[in-house]
Formats: C-alpha cells, sequence, structure tokens
C-alpha cells in the first residue's frame, strides 16, 4: 500500500477512486476482483504490481506477505498495512504444483510427497527455512 495512505483497512479499497494491482493470473487477481469490484483492478507481472504502488501509479497492491514484507522495507513509499507483529491479511491460501492432468503418476507422488512431509511436521518448517520471514 502505498506509505502516505489514510487506509486503514482493505474494505476501504472498494471505491472506485482507488486502483489496486494484482499478479495476472493469480489467486490475488480473483480475490481483489470479489473483495474490491468498485476499484480498478490493474494485472500485471509481480515485479511490475508492486511497482506501481511504489511509484503511485497503484494505491495497493494484494500480493503475498513474503514478497509485501521485503518490498516495503526497501521501498520508503510503500508499507504494509497493519504492522510488522500484525500485518492485516485477506486472504490464508497455501500455493499448490501444478502439473499435466494427464500425469496421473506424477500427481500421486507429489500427493504422497506433501501428505509424508506435513504429517511428520516438516512442511511447515521447510516453508520458512526456504523463504525465510517475511520482514527480518
Amino acid at each position: 500500500m502505498r506509505a502516505d495512505t489514510k487506509l486503514t483497512a482493505p474494505e476501504e479499497l472498494n471505491d472506485a477512486q482507488y486502483t489496486v494491482s494484482v499478479m495476472m493470473g493469480s489467486t490475488a487477481e480473483y480475490a481483489a476482483r470479489q473483495m474490491f469490484p468498485k476499484a480498478t483492478i490493474k494485472p500485471l507481472q509481480i515485479n511490475e504490481a508492486m511497482l506501481e504502488v511504489a511509484t503511485g501509479r497503484a494505491d495497493a497492491d494484494l500480493v503475498e506477505l513474503y514478497l509485501a514484507g521485503p518490498f516495503a522495507k526497501n521501498q520508503k513509499a510503500v508499507k504494509v498495512l497493519g504492522t510488522q507483529d500484525k500485518p492485516i491479511v485477506t486472504a490464508t491460501e497455501y500455493g499448490c504444483l501444478a502439473c499435466r492432468a494427464s500425469d496421473m503418476a506424477l500427481r500421486q507422488w507429489l500427493d504422497n510427497w506433501l501428505y509424508w512431509y506435513d504429517s511428520h511436521g516438516i512442511l511447515g518448517g521447510l516453508y520458512e527455512r526456504i523463504m525465510g520471514a517475511p520482514w527480518r
């Protein structure tokens, strides 16, 4: 979100005066269209979507926290809505792995891999170890 914004809640973006950038074709694009039907939704590539806010061409960007945190830390014109300890989260979704519909063997292997790592309590720790915390 632009650092100079007076907005305090995501719902306030549902107004024709606001432009919300999103990553093209992402679940964030779908969510933004659902949450902010009155706003202008601007689908772009991920870096361009965040830069639209930094340059003032968009009022907010609906993006994952692990991307928003470091970006806001390095771009003084941008902030994450909420605080570092309590960011305002609009949705909690998990990414998915895509494979060809005809490749059932790969799909079953992926499902088994995810099930095993999740059921053994390893999957959650892998994310933070690989991706890191959003702000550090």
